[in-house]
């Protein structure tokens, strides 16, 4: 089964997991109007929207803004929920995937998610917990009928966070313009066993003999 996603006239195969790179907040607004719209229109397709303190709310406004409609009734009604990030990244993760499955059992034919990254943070998963969480993504969402949306900052985020959280965690890429297979993706298992390493911190041994 595909589902459009508003990118050039291009579907995804479901599930999708998209890594987009955008450059300025006016294009993150656009491709999430774009990607979003479809569910705004139609009557069975559930929306989530994620990030840290204050971000899932302001993509709320931006999408009721951007959209002109009133989306109140709707999120009364369980079909959009904000999900929150948070320095436990077990719970990071199931504060995504709960509301994808309530809203697939209360009878949503697709769930649409626009998530905005961090790279740590107060309230958000450590920076190797993001690469962990985004690959897990991967595995939680196997067949079940969702779209994923996972928006990097390309000035505002390291290269690390790029390449290790977006570049080697999604099979699909929207730069631009829209891959539908991203060549540079690698399996969960490979993922974390090789991009751990990346991280100096997790590998380094107390010269100390302590551990």
């Amino acid at each position: 089964m595909k589902a459009p996603i508003g990118f050039e006239g291009r579907s995804v195969q479901l599930p999708g997991h998209i890594c987009l790179f955008y450059k300025s907040e006016d294009e993150l607004r656009r491709r999430q109007a774009a990607f979003l719209r479809f569910a705004v229109d139609g009557k069975r397709e559930g929306i989530v929207l994620m990030g840290g303190t204050g971000i899932a709310e302001t993509l709320y406004r931006y999408l009721e803004v951007d959209l002109g409609v009133d989306l109140s009734t709707r999120r009364d009604a369980g079909m959009i929920a904000l999900a929150h990030g948070d320095v436990d990244v077990d719970e990071q993760l199931e504060n995504v995937i709960r509301p994808i499955e309530a809203m697939i059992e209360g009878g949503a034919k697709l769930v649409r998610l626009v998530g905005r990254v961090q790279w740590g943070g107060p309230d958000y998963a450590a920076s190797e917990d993001v690469v962990w969480y985004e690959s897990k993504l991967n595995d939680r969402i196997a067949g079940l009928p969702v779209v994923l949306v996972c928006a990097y900052d390309i000035f505002e985020l390291p290269g690390e966070a790029l390449i290790l959280g977006g570049l080697h965690s999604h099979p699909q890429l929207l730069c631009g313009t829209f891959s539908d297979r991203n060549t540079l993706v690698e399996s969960t298992k490979r993922h974390l066993q090789l991009r751990m390493a990346e991280f100096p911190w997790l590998t380094e041994v107390d010269s100390s003999g302590g551990g």
